[in-house]
């Protein structure tokens, strides 16, 4: 069996939770973002929730990206 498809092998193969939690919704630079923690106050982009076909060209916005955020309370 083929299996055609533009998520990294990576991702096809692991499993659906990573290990430091699940993804979630988060809110950065005005852009709706769901981001897999990799660590305390930074994840990696999963997917750009936009309806703006805009603000699939910038760049910091990439599936795979890093991003750091400062946590507030």
């Amino acid at each position: 069996m083929a299996l055609y498809t533009i998520v990294p092998l990576e991702e096809v193969l692991s499993e659906e939770e990573t290990a430091t939690g699940r993804p979630f919704e988060m809110t950065m630079g005005g852009k709706r973002l769901l981001v897999a923690p990799e660590g305390p106050g930074q994840g990696r982009i999963m997917q750009l929730l936009s309806t703006d076909p805009a603000d699939f060209l910038d760049p910091r916005w990439h599936p795979g990206n890093m991003i750091i955020w400062l946590k507030t309370d």
